[in-house]
C-alpha cells in the first residue's frame, strides 16, 4: 500500500487540532520547530464545543482557579499574538455575572471576596434590581479578570494554516 504523505521529517507529531493543539503549534512554529499536526475534522469536539468561558473562580467552594494567576494572563497573550498572526480578533476580556442562586451561596461569595488572594477577581455586588431584564432575587457579584474565547472562530485560521502548510493531516493511514 502506499501512503499520500511526503516523505518528510518533522520534528514533533501532534494528535489533534483543538485549544491544545493549535496553540502547541503554534509555539513550536514559533520556536523553529515543525509539527505534524494529524486531526480527523470530526465534530463534536470538546474544543469545538466548549463554551469560550475564561472564569478565574471555579467550584462550589468559590476558589480561585489552580494557577489563575499565571495561566489567565498566559493565555491571553497567546490568544493575541494568534489575533495578530491571523487578522482576526477572537478572544475578548469579559467581567463575568455571578448570580447567586441561594443564601449560602451568597454568604459563600461575600466571604472569599474579602481574601486577599480574592481581590484581583472580584468586583462590586450587584443587587437583585441591579439589571434589568435579569432575574436575580438575591443578586449578584462581578467577576473580573475573566474572558471569553470564540473557540470556533479561533481553530479555523489555525487549521487553515496547517494545512496550507502541509503540517496537518485530515486523513493518515499509518502502516506497520
Amino acid at each position: 500500500m502506499e501512503s499520500s504523505l511526503p516523505e518528510t521529517t518533522f520534528d514533533y507529531i501532534i494528535a489533534g487540532q483543538g485549544l491544545a493543539g493549535s496553540l502547541l503549534s503554534y509555539y513550536l512554529e514559533m520556536a523553529g520547530k515543525t509539527a505534524l499536526v494529524i486531526d480527523p475534522g470530526l465534530f463534536p469536539t470538546s474544543s469545538r464545543i466548549a463554551a469560550g468561558i475564561v472564569h478565574p473562580v471555579t467550584g462550589r467552594r468559590i476558589v480561585k482557579s489552580w494557577r489563575a494567576d499565571e495561566l489567565i494572563p498566559f493565555a491571553e497573550q497567546a490568544y493575541r499574538l494568534l489575533e495578530q498572526k491571523f487578522r482576526k480578533t477572537f478572544y475578548f476580556n469579559r467581567p463575568i455575572l455571578e448570580i447567586f442562586h441561594s443564601v449560602n451561596h451568597m454568604n459563600d461569595w461575600l466571604a472569599r471576596s474579602g481574601e486577599d488572594s480574592m481581590q484581583h477577581y472580584t468586583g462590586e455586588r450587584i443587587e437583585s434590581n441591579g439589571i434589568a431584564g435579569i432575574n436575580m432575587p438575591l443578586g449578584g457579584m462581578i467577576v473580573r479578570g475573566g474572558g471569553h474565547l470564540l473557540i470556533v472562530s479561533s481553530l479555523k485560521p489555525c487549521g487553515l494554516a496547517w494545512q496550507k502548510s502541509t503540517a496537518c493531516w485530515r486523513k493518515l493511514l499509518i502502516i506497520i
